[in-house]
């Protein structure tokens, strides 16, 4: 009877997680359909179109736009972005049809993203089991962010899952130790990094949690071939760029993040008119931008003229990273100014979008405290070695990119593709709720029992 009640449970697990990927997929695939972005081939997503039809038509890696605009002029090689992405676009651009060559990338999107329900549930398991899992993988599902990033020519999707896939073969990997298993994590988030370079000093982090997993000795083996495996990925790329450039990268990007990052509630001298785009404003945005160097003499400057507003900001800074409206865009879900979407009159879309609203701020506070439970020593008491590293190092990833935006500039469109991790963290605090609510009982009853002190120092709590 026992074994039959559990492949019942088994079915009825199996058919939610399938009506979860099926609602998920519904709601990205018909988003693209539905959708129509006002020229979207434009800023970011320019470039690396850019680097894409430059790569078929020249063979040469370079943003400049002029085979957009039909000139036929041989580009200069430049390293401005890393070729994740570009590459993923590679294989669409068989047409000269931009309008066509749209559609087809968006499609494959979806579908990607699609993918990254089922490694968010994945992730979730490993820390919370499959029955809370599958609250992280509906959340993920539903989430109108990582829905309308598909719809724009952006890396969002293509990081989310090369991130996600990273993390969870990592987790599968602590429990085999095999050195092949850790050169594929590191492999994974090599291409990661060429996909958005804020992961490329992530390894680090990993590897250190690696080498210091609990459960094992073999730690040390375990971070050093991760380490290969993403010099493996990285390495080409930097001895590309020596070789086309003189120089292993682009400081470029890291001079630009930095200096957007330094204006506090992203406005220049807090004028409401310069939101999103405050170094347009600023006279001196020329000169601070010449390098690193320069911004990093204006940040110390505006700290010594202004030392509480600047550290007030960069204070808030997770907030802003982590919050629900596009700063640099449209606003709200949108990126690019989106002339029709799904989200704008249809029942399905426009209700997940108000549900996902409401329980946002209430998720994101969960998700930063579930990260931190994850490295308070109590933790050990709840979860077992397996569980506690792969929450750890959920837990690292996350605050890994709250850090590094918290330097830079803290966008929340650059924390659409770590929204899984917002959701997989923020489900740890009720999920150890029921225990700790128990534990905490059975102290206050051993406290209140006749002839005994204080809870003695050997009480466990799970």
């Amino acid at each position: 009877m026992l074994t039959a009640a559990r492949s019942s449970f088994g079915k009825v697990h199996l058919l939610l997680l399938g009506a979860i990927l099926i609602s998920g997929t519904h709601l990205r695939f018909g988003a693209v359909v539905d959708t129509v972005v006002q020229s979207p081939i434009r800023a970011d997503a320019a470039q690396y179109v850019a680097y894409a039809y430059n790569l078929r038509d020249h063979y040469t890696y370079s943003h400049s736009l002029d085979v957009l605009l039909g000139k036929d002029v041989r580009p200069k090689p430049d390293a401005l972005r890393t070729p994740g992405y570009p590459l993923f676009l590679y294989p669409f651009t068989t047409t000269g049809d931009l309008e066509e060559f749209s559609r087809r990338v968006t499609f494959a999107q979806a579908g990607i993203s699609s993918l990254t329900i089922l490694l968010a549930y994945g992730i979730a398991a490993c820390v919370l089991g499959p029955s809370w899992a599958l609250g992280v993988a509906l959340l993920t599902a539903l989430s109108p962010h990582l829905v309308t990033a598909n719809t724009y020519l952006l890396s969002e999707a293509l990081f989310a899952l090369l991130l996600l896939l990273g993390l969870l073969v990592a987790q599968r990997a602590a429990h085999g130790q095999s050195g092949r298993s850790w050169i594929a994590v590191g492999l994974l988030l090599g291409l990661a990094s060429l996909v958005r370079p804020t992961l490329q000093y992530f390894f680090l982090v990993a590897s250190a949690v690696v080498a210091v997993q609990p459960g094992t000795r073999r730690g040390t083996n375990a971070a050093a071939w991760l380490v290969l495996g993403f010099a493996v990925v990285v390495a080409p790329w930097m001895l590309r760029n020596w070789l086309a450039i003189g120089a292993a990268g682009d400081g470029t990007l890291m001079i630009s993040t930095l200096h957007h990052g330094m204006y506090p509630q992203f406005m220049y001298g807090g004028r409401p008119e310069t939101f999103g785009f405050p170094y347009r404003f600023d006279p001196d945005a020329a000169r601070i931008a010449e390098s690193v160097g320069s911004v990093l003499q204006a940040i110390a400057g505006r700290f010594r003229d202004a030392f509480w507003e600047h550290l007030a900001w960069y204070l808030e800074k997770p907030l802003w990273f982590l919050r629900w409206g596009i700063v640099a865009g449209q606003g709200d879900i949108f990126i690019y100014p989106t002339e029709s979407s799904p989200y704008y009159g249809q029942p399905l879309f426009v209700w997940t979008r108000a549900a996902m609203y409401a329980t946002h701020p209430l998720l994101v506070g969960l998700s930063l405290l579930g990260a931190v439970t994850a490295w308070l020593p109590f933790a050990r008491r709840f979860f077992d070695d397996g569980p506690l590293f792969s929450l750890r190092l959920l837990s690292a990833a996350y605050l890994y990119f709250i850090a590094i935006h918290v330097v830079g500039a803290p966008f929340p469109r650059y924390s659409i593709p770590v929204r899984p991790l917002t959701y997989a963290l923020a489900l740890v605090p009720p999920y150890l709720m029921p225990d700790a609510w128990r534990n905490f009982r059975s102290i206050r009853s051993s406290r209140k029992a006749p002839g005994t002190g204080t809870t003695p120092g050997s009480e466990s709590m799970r």
